[in-house]
């Protein structure tokens, strides 16, 4: 994984995210703060240096208009996520009349209740759950039954209410991509990892609901790996190492390192974790236990080589085919070769909305070279496995 590059202006926000850095607001002039502001805004914390600097008494030093694009940014998110928390907990309830196990809920939809002291600190585009395989469809159908539509099937489905403004919803029934090392891990861990959670009539403004959640360990161990794999470090923005921050923090639900070193090994994920880990340490200064950056790097020398996992999405499309039944995929196997056009104009969003239709023949050359690239992949596994 290639490390983002350090910058000045990366590291005075880093600090003041962190709540260390009073001395530093101080000496900011209105050009650095200009910058500081663009950045927050590139890396998803608008609404927590908002708060960060209000709590401190800082805000004033800001220029005028400055604390305007801040003020504005944080009520945006909290209007926003008070929208998509309603709409969470009417699929929940709409849920809880089926048969189907409760979803699991992952990433910003679980942290912004669990880990940020708002919910109104941690932007969320859209809703992201997890079921099992044979129970995609089923729940295909409860989401349509509230006038959800399907827009798009890759290695997820993405779903979005028909009532504005629209809601996205991604189902998952894998956690990775396939990438450039193989295939992905199995499941079956994770789902031993699954915990009852409780979403909150704070969060929803209703009665609460019932879904599950991942364990801490395997949520660590997942984000590391969608920071690893799905990004590459390359476009890895300050708001997910915060979110990595906030779970490797907590002190409720303990972190265990053995059952996560464990899994880094089995997999070959070693190095990648020891890396994402030694930048979270360096950017928030997470606390982490003396003894885990070491084993880490002592496993990463046992793994075959340094192993640079990169995503291939069309990998995740044929772990997606493989999982499903064959009437499964034959009802998704035209939003899979057309995705809606609502979809594609917001996706792909231009000047001109003429040009909207060229948007299909670059998805599908975008999926010929992932297929180009998953081939010549699976090539040099083959050479290497034979040497």
């Amino acid at each position: 994984m290639s490390a983002p590059q350090r910058h000045p202006i990366r590291d005075q926000l880093a600090q003041i995210i962190a709540d260390n850095a009073d001395q530093t607001c101080q000496q900011l002039t209105p050009a650095q703060w200009h910058h500081l502001v663009r950045a927050a805004k590139g890396h998803g914390l608008l609404p927590l240096l908002y708060h960060r600097l209000q709590r401190a008494g800082n805000l004033s030093l800001l220029p005028s208009h400055l604390q305007l694009i801040l003020r504005t940014g944080y009520y945006h998110t909290a209007s926003r996520n008070t929208l998509l928390y309603r709409d969470l907990h009417d699929l929940l309830s709409a849920w809880s009349y089926t048969s189907i196990p409760p979803p699991v809920l992952i990433k910003g939809v679980v942290l912004a209740q669990t880990g940020y002291p708002q919910i109104a600190l941690r932007p969320m585009n859209d809703i992201d759950l997890l079921v099992p395989s044979e129970h995609v469809l089923a729940a295909l159908r409860v989401m349509q039954s509230i006038n959800y539509r399907l827009f798009l099937v890759s290695h997820h489905l993405v779903l979005g209410s028909t009532h504005p403004p629209r809601t996205h919803v991604d189902l998952h029934w894998s956690l990775f991509y396939r990438d450039t090392q193989g295939d992905p891990p199995p499941l079956a861990w994770f789902w031993q990892q699954v915990q009852p959670f409780t979403l909150s009539a704070a969060s929803s403004h209703a009665s609460t609901c019932h879904a599950q959640q991942l364990s801490t360990t395997a949520h660590v161990l997942y984000l590391i790996a969608h920071l690893g794999i799905q990004h590459e470090g390359r476009h890895a923005r300050l708001l997910w190492f915060y979110d990595l921050h906030l779970l490797l923090s907590q002190q409720q639900h303990p972190i265990d390192w053995d059952a996560l070193l464990d899994r880094a090994a089995t997999w070959g994920w070693s190095a990648m974790l020891a890396d994402i880990l030694t930048l979270t340490h360096q950017t928030f200064a997470t606390t982490l236990p003396l003894w885990v950056l070491p084993a880490l790097h002592r496993a990463a020398y046992t793994e075959d080589g340094v192993r640079r996992h990169t995503a291939i999405r069309v990998g995740g499309v044929i772990d997606v085919l493989r999982a499903l039944s064959w009437s499964q995929r034959l009802v998704l196997l035209p939003t899979l070769l057309l995705p809606s056009p609502v979809y594609i104009r917001s996706r792909y969003p231009t000047r001109w909305p003429w040009l909207w239709p060229l948007a299909y023949p670059y998805c599908w050359a975008d999926l010929a070279y992932d297929m180009v690239r998953a081939g010549s992949a699976k090539r040099r596994r083959v050479e290497a496995s034979a040497r």
